[in-house]
Formats: structure tokens, C-alpha cells, sequence
């Protein structure tokens, strides 16, 4: 493979399609999706491809997931790759699942054998009449009923919920197993994941979907549009904290260059900073789960 030069669109876009079409039988569609189908700057390529008859499990795909990176050739910069049955896609076009969403509303297709830009505009135009619209934030609203389990697709907000807490439930205890190992950095990794969680689960509630990790503005952003009595002030005081967790994110993860050193994750993180990452955790998760509780008791009373 030769390294990526300067390449223009057009070129990346004839790269991807002729590298995925060299390397999968039966495709039915190419779509570009994120930042680089928008025309906008760009760090990476997203693209999603859809194969008639695909007969693997989920983490079966990696291996053709990885040909198809090598076909394509696009040395300094990263391609993601998603590889999605024909069947399964139009099903979870139908069910309005968010990341589908996006490519529906912001994608670009660059190869279609079968009827991938009608479905993608039979799914826009389903979404619109249902009143669900995109965010300013690049997630989506969902309308939902007060305080009710209100379907988004044929699984509700309270199923989201529930998945975004058990979620976060695992991190939290991956969080504490680390902990005890004495693995700060990556016990605050897993401490900035849960608490994301928990607030995506809270954000569930109000039918709002987010795929970034900086959530706790747009809790504070939620929290201005419903009547939650006493949850007001307990939820504010929960976005304020999460936020200071937000650069962990990045920070933990990956090493920083600070004036002529490289600082690893474990030199900012020791004992003290993961201790207290954990209890911000710890109490975010259970806000969180008694938030989920009282937010759809309503329909039991």
C-alpha cells in the first residue's frame, strides 16, 4: 500500500469504492457518512457497506472489515468500516436505529446495485413525519410522551435506558476491579465511561440520543425543557460533576507531549484522581438508575 498524499475527495471516493468493490461479492451499497460526506474538515472516513447474503456474526466481520481497509490503501488516514447485511440494514432503517439515521439524513452513497437511495429516502421521509429531528449537537430528538415508555422504533426510550444503565453498571465495575489492581488511569477510563452512560440513560428518558462523549451540557440543555420538581437541582449538580470528568476521555487514553516530556495516562492519574473518579461514579450511576425509576413509575401509578 502507498501512503496517502494529497489526495482530493474524489480520488478518497474512488479509492473506497473500487477497494470494497475488489474485495466483497455481492454488494449492494457504499455510503459515506460523518464529516467527510458533509464536505466538511475531516479526520477520518466513515463507511458503511451493505452485502446481499451476508451469513456472519457481528464479530465475524472484523477479518473482511480489515481486507477491505487494506483494498482501499488509505495510509494516514483512518477508515472506519461498518459492514452491514442487506436484510439487516433495511430492518434497522426501519427501526429509526440512530446511526442509520445519520447515514439517511447526511450520507452519501457512492455505489448502489439494489435500492439503497430509495430506502435511505423512504427512512428520511419517515423520520420527518414522525417529528424526529436532528439536534444541534449532530444527535437526534425523539418525541416522546411525559414520564411514559414511548416507542422510538419498535424498542422504547425505557428499553434504551435500561441498556444504557447496564452499561454502565459494567464499566463502573470494571472501574473497581482496576482500582483494586492499582490500574488508575485505566480505572478512570472506565470511571468517564459509565458516568457518560448514565447520563445517555437519563438523556433516554427525554428520547434524546447523543454519539459524543461530552453529554453533560446537553443533560444541562434537557433540563431547561421539562418539569422535574426536586430532580431539577440533583440532575444540575450531576451534569457540573460530570463535566470535570469529560477530559478523561482523551486524557487517560492516550499520552500528552507537555514542553519537551511525553506524559503517559499513568503519570496524571495516580490513587488520589482515580479515587475520586469512582466516587463521582459511583454516585452518578446511582442517580441515574433512581432517575430511570422515577422517570417511568409514572405509568405504574
Amino acid at each position: 500500500m502507498r501512503r496517502i498524499r494529497e489526495l482530493t475527495r474524489e480520488e478518497i471516493v474512488e479509492r473506497i469504492r473500487d477497494g470494497v468493490l475488489s474485495t466483497c461479492k455481492n454488494v449492494v451499497g457504499i455510503i459515506l457518512f460523518g464529516s467527510f460526506a458533509r464536505g466538511g474538515k475531516y479526520r477520518d472516513v466513515d463507511v458503511i457497506v451493505v452485502l446481499e447474503g451476508l451469513d456472519k456474526p457481528l464479530l465475524d466481520r472484523a477479518g473482511l472489515e480489515v481486507d477491505i481497509r487494506r483494498a482501499i490503501g488509505l495510509i494516514g488516514l483512518d477508515v472506519d468500516v461498518l459492514i452491514y447485511d442487506w436484510e439487516e440494514f433495511q430492518d434497522d432503517l426501519k427501526n429509526r436505529f440512530p446511526l442509520l439515521l445519520d447515514a439517511a439524513f447526511d450520507g452519501r452513497v457512492i455505489y448502489d446495485a439494489d435500492g439503497i437511495t430509495s430506502a435511505l429516502e423512504t427512512a428520511r421521509e419517515d423520520a420527518e413525519a414522525r417529528g424526529i429531528r436532528r439536534t444541534k449537537t449532530g444527535g437526534w430528538q425523539f418525541p416522546v410522551v411525559y414520564r411514559e415508555p414511548t416507542p422510538l422504533s419498535p424498542i422504547t426510550n425505557a428499553d434504551w435506558a435500561k441498556k444504557w444503565l447496564d452499561d454502565a453498571h459494567r464499566d463502573l465495575k470494571a472501574a473497581e476491579t482496576l482500582f483494586q489492581a492499582e490500574l488508575y488511569d485505566r480505572c478512570v477510563t472506565h470511571c468517564q465511561q459509565a458516568v457518560e452512560k448514565s447520563i445517555k440513560a437519563i438523556l433516554a428518558c427525554f428520547g434524546r440520543w447523543e454519539r459524543n462523549h461530552y453529554v453533560s451540557g446537553v443533560l444541562l440543555q434537557e433540563l431547561n425543557q421539562h418539569n422535574l420538581g426536586d430532580w431539577t437541582k440533583t440532575l444540575t449538580g450531576l451534569a457540573d460533576k460530570a463535566a470535570q470528568l469529560e477530559p478523561a476521555a482523551i486524557w487517560s487514553r492516550y499520552p500528552r507531549r507537555l514542553k519537551d516530556r511525553i506524559i503517559l495516562p499513568v503519570e496524571q492519574y495516580g490513587e488520589r484522581e482515580a479515587g475520586e473518579a469512582l466516587t463521582l461514579t459511583r454516585k452518578a450511576y446511582k442517580i441515574a438508575t433512581e432517575f430511570v425509576r422515577w422517570w417511568f413509575s409514572a405509568c405504574k401509578e
